[in-house]
């Protein structure tokens, strides 16, 4: 675990290093310090972005994408449509897995039934009623119950496990995490629950050791079939949640690479001599849910009744919050205001939605003719080390809704514990948070499926719509998106499906992040859009450093 302590005696012991000596020692090392925690290793227990990103370093889908996020074979070298109902794909010959046992068509049957099980977080990635059929040990054909052109997009994600590694470590179903108290007691080191304590891939880095919360090590896997080597040879990950001591950690040469950097804290390490950073557009929208299916209000005295179900309330939090003072203050300028659930990357049809304006009077108003002329009390949930400034996002907002008299009961607390309560598995126990989304198949079909269509209280529908917003226009709007091959009407019909929900107040959308890396001159990255850690991408520097 890094801490201020070891990074004063890293600190003395680079001042003593001779910087082409010291440069020669890591060259094949790449140290990496990152906010969040890989809190398992199983690739179905937790949809998230830094999770998937890192151990798609070990494990592959059947495709893939490169640095500008362009569609490429991986586990699969073609597929084709061979009617609107059938895909056949074929998969890639001489793969093997780390463990040294081939890759086949078994291993894809195996995976995705494996990712549809009930407690996987990966099952919204597959159609409902699809049938997969082996044709041989290299051909496998998808069978769909509706048509969809965009079947395979979303798959890069779906990582590919060996079957015969996983039943002979009694690993058929995917288990929910199960939160224990090591992220609040760190004197009890205990992995986090995790129903993988190894992994078995088949990609360009393999896990030689990992310890949940604290640090995790790559090295390079000779046997790649790529013909594209990895990057360093091996990799160190550590978790530094505090962002101050990332920074020092970098300055003072303890770690290589920081993600992400603090915005705070970037143009002091772009002055800083041997330092850099790396900023852009990041496609990940940050926005807050409303439970809007429930009669009574999470988390309050018991029987209290629901305001969130009224539209009007939702409406006055919207106009409450000033998006434009958090992009600026809390995001120091380095983020845009959102108006939809996505960004216009994704879909440019979402720049005619203008969200509503910032209006506290009107947010008065509003709360008045829905009955709570002296407010109410909300309970908030928000995680504190998985979004940039993600803590201080809440307590903005809950500022702004105590100014017009919705007194905010704010839950900060890491995301093992956050996620562990507001999604599927722990009953969407939450009546107000804040989350991000970045729509993986790089298509606004994506958020759609996943955070905004119709649910039932076990998640059956949209996994991630962690409100329980539902529109049964929306839901036929998508479904014709869905069936659609026409992209220009694709996208029509996906701007109304938008409108709805923004008509509805289904969501409150406040905006898209910056991406922030911060790393030695001694390396080059190329950062992708949707922010995800690929060590492929992480070289050493051309040059000698000085």
């Amino acid at each position: 675990m890094i801490s201020l302590t070891r990074l004063s005696r890293a600190f003395v012991m680079a001042s003593l290093c001779v910087a082409a000596n010291c440069a020669a020692l890591k060259a094949e090392t790449l140290r990496i310090g990152v906010q969040g925690s890989l809190a398992s290793l199983d690739p179905y227990v937790l949809n998230e972005t830094f999770s998937l990103g890192i151990l798609s370093n070990v494990m592959e889908g059947l495709v893939r994408r490169d640095a500008k996020l362009r569609l490429q074979p991986a586990l699969a070298t073609s597929w084709q449509q061979l009617s609107p109902l059938q895909w056949r794909f074929h998969l890639r010959r001489g793969v093997e897995f780390h463990d040294g046992s081939p890759f086949s068509a078994d291993d894809v049957i195996f995976s995705f039934d494996r990712a549809r099980g009930p407690q996987s977080q990966q099952r919204m990635r597959i159609p409902a009623g699809l049938r997969i059929e082996k044709v041989d040990q290299h051909t496998v054909d998808f069978h769909l119950a509706t048509p969809n052109p965009i079947l395979h997009v979303n798959w890069e994600a779906l990582l590919i496990m060996s079957s015969r590694w996983a039943r002979q470590h009694k690993l058929q179903r995917v288990s929910a995490i199960q939160q224990r108290a090591d992220d609040r007691d760190r004197n009890n080191r205990q992995h986090l629950p995790a129903p993988i304590l190894r992994a078995n891939g088949t990609g360009p880095y393999r896990i030689t050791y990992h310890r949940a919360g604290e640090k995790t090590l790559f090295a390079r896997n000779s046997n790649w079939w790529s013909a594209q080597r990895a990057g360093f040879a091996r990799i160190e990950m550590h978790t530094v949640r505090n962002p101050q001591t990332r920074t020092a950690a970098l300055l003072s040469g303890q770690v290589d690479l920081i993600v992400p950097a603090p915005l705070s804290d970037l143009e002091h390490i772009d002055r800083t001599v041997g330092t850099k950073t790396i900023t852009g557009p990041e496609l990940r929208t940050i926005f807050l849910n409303m439970d809007q299916m429930r009669d009574t209000l999470v988390g309050a005295t018991p029987g209290t009744e629901n305001p969130l179900r009224d539209v009007r309330v939702r409406r006055a939090i919207h106009h409450a919050i000033d998006a434009e003072a958090i992009t600026r203050v809390v995001m120091r300028g380095r983020a845009v205001v959102a108006s939809s659930l996505m960004s216009p990357l994704v879909h440019p049809g979402v720049s005619a939605i203008q969200r509503l304006a910032y209006d506290p009077t009107r947010a008065r108003e509003l709360l008045a003719d829905a009955g709570y002329r002296d407010g109410f009390t909300l309970p908030m949930d928000c995680s504190n080390d998985r979004y940039l400034n993600d803590a201080a996002i809440c307590q903005a907002v809950a500022g702004m809704l105590g100014n017009v008299g919705i007194r905010v009961a704010l839950n900060i607390q890491p995301k093992s514990l956050f996620f562990a309560k507001v999604l599927s598995g722990g009953g969407y126990n939450s009546a107000f948070s804040l989350i991000g989304w970045t729509p993986s198949a790089l298509d606004g079909s994506n958020v759609l499926t996943n955070v905004a269509l119709c649910r039932d209280a076990k998640g059956n529908g949209a996994r991630f719509n962690l409100g329980g917003y539902c529109n049964r226009n929306v839901d036929r709007l998508l479904a014709s998106v869905m069936a659609e091959p026409s992209q220009t009407r694709r996208a029509e019909t996906l701007t109304k499906a938008l409108q709805l929900i923004h008509s509805d107040v289904g969501f409150i959308p406040l905006h898209q992040q910056t991406l922030a890396w911060a790393m030695s001159t001694g390396i080059n990255a190329t950062v992708r859009a949707d922010n995800q850690i690929r060590f492929s991408l992480i070289r050493p520097h051309a040059a000698p450093r000085m």
